[in-house]
């Protein structure tokens, strides 16, 4: 496991790494949605296989949505991470975590496992909400191709897929009411687990 310091040295590195072999993609239009807006709701299978929707969460609690590339992506589940290792202060006050990427729903349950995450990874093979959200990235056929190459992604991965659709990296809260108070699609700077932790706890010294 790598500290957030590190983290965001190789979230550096890898800019540089993708720029050199042409891998970054120029998305047009500004990504996500604005803080303000009303959380679009959507149902999704947890990882233990639960059929829930969103608004069935953030009615009862804040939610923290994290959209991500995929459990390929070393540097997305380092990222992972850093929030694993804030999830006890998470849990105090119920705040629910979900992280959300195009894989497919078993090998999301195997990236659990294998990285120990104790919040759940949803699986949006199909990409609808990723397109709700508008963080959706198509990668061109050619450059998936150099994903798969430079990541060593297994075929099980991406097997039957039409198109190569991943997540432009995001963050959003979202309150009891459904608004987003929070939202962040940028790859080069994420949010950090401890300024989500005290805009929560700001929220609800004010008694909102």
């Amino acid at each position: 496991m790598f500290s957030l310091n590190t983290a965001r040295r190789i979230s550096v590195l890898l800019l540089f790494f993708l720029y050199s072999l042409g891998l970054v993609i120029a998305w047009t239009g500004e990504p996500g949605l604005k803080a303000g807006f009303k959380a679009p709701d959507f149902r999704v299978l947890t990882s233990d296989g639960k059929s829930v929707t969103l608004s069935d969460y953030y009615k009862k609690r804040p939610v923290v949505l994290i959209f991500y590339s995929g459990g390929w992506c070393p540097f997305c589940n380092s990222y992972l991470h850093t929030w694993q290792r804030h999830l006890a202060d998470f849990r105090k006050t119920g705040i629910t975590i979900w992280a959300i990427s195009t894989d497919k729903p078993e090998y999301t349950e195997e990236i659990v496992k294998q990285e120990g995450f104790g919040f759940d990874l949803i699986s949006d093979p199909q990409a609808r909400i990723l397109k709700t959200y508008n963080v959706q990235n198509e990668v061109p056929e050619s450059l998936a191709r150099q994903y798969i190459q430079h990541y060593h992604i297994e075929a099980r991965v991406y097997r039957d897929r039409k198109r190569f659709v991943i997540a432009i990296p995001a963050e959003y809260v979202i309150d009891k009411s459904g608004k987003i108070i929070y939202a962040k699609a940028d790859f080069k700077i994420r949010a950090k687990p401890e300024e989500i932790l005290e805009l929560l706890k700001r929220k609800e010294r004010k008694g909102a």
